[in-house]
């Protein structure tokens, strides 16, 4: 009996665990880690998903305007902020709530549209992924996407090499690859 709990605890001790230590390019993190999982909860955003997008897309810079003028954390376009309802859109950058707030509107405006279809099951992988993928090409594409690939999109992996097939830009799938490994470090 007491060899089996030593070797229990053992067990225990040496399981692999996620790091809690986050790498230099994801620093920014910790100071808003408490307003962001309040975001998240309230929107039902995964937290980590929304992490790895604001990484993806600002570096974690909630005063970030980009060359085509999305806006914050999530890189919030002007015609996007204004189909997802997100009101004073040149106010995004202004703080890091109106940042984050932006985007969790936006994710969730996203999220809604890939619910609406059906497919794929609500907050799988892949559903999150095709939520980052509505923001990558628009929401009337990603669907369009899904569609003309058939039995092709039963599988993230299926749609992928379906676009790569057809000439498609896979910088998006990279992106939001990118955007699935950092959420799962959360």
């Amino acid at each position: 009996m007491e060899y089996g709990i030593l070797f229990f605890l053992g067990l225990l001790i040496a399981w692999p665990r996620r790091s809690s230590a986050l790498g230099p390019e994801l620093a920014w993190v910790g100071p808003v880690l408490p307003e962001l999982r309040a975001d998240a909860a309230h929107w039902g955003i995964p937290v980590g998903f929304a992490i790895g997008w604001i990484e993806v897309e600002s570096g974690g810079d909630p005063q970030a305007i980009s060359s085509i003028g999305e806006r914050g954390y999530f890189q919030v376009g002007a015609a996007e902020a204004q189909d997802a309802q997100i009101p004073g859109f040149d106010a995004i950058t202004n703080t890091v709530s109106n940042s984050l707030e932006a985007g969790f509107r936006l994710a969730s405006y996203y999220a809604q549209q890939v619910k609406s279809w059906g497919f794929p099951a609500v907050g799988t992988d892949y559903y999150w992924r095709m939520v980052k993928m509505c923001h990558a090409v628009g929401s009337g594409s990603a669907h369009s996407l899904l569609l003309q690939a058939g039995w092709h999109a039963l599988t993230w992996s299926g749609l992928e090499s379906w676009a790569r097939q057809q000439g498609r830009d896979d910088q998006h799938f990279a992106n939001t690859d990118r955007v699935m490994a950092i959420a799962s470090q959360f």
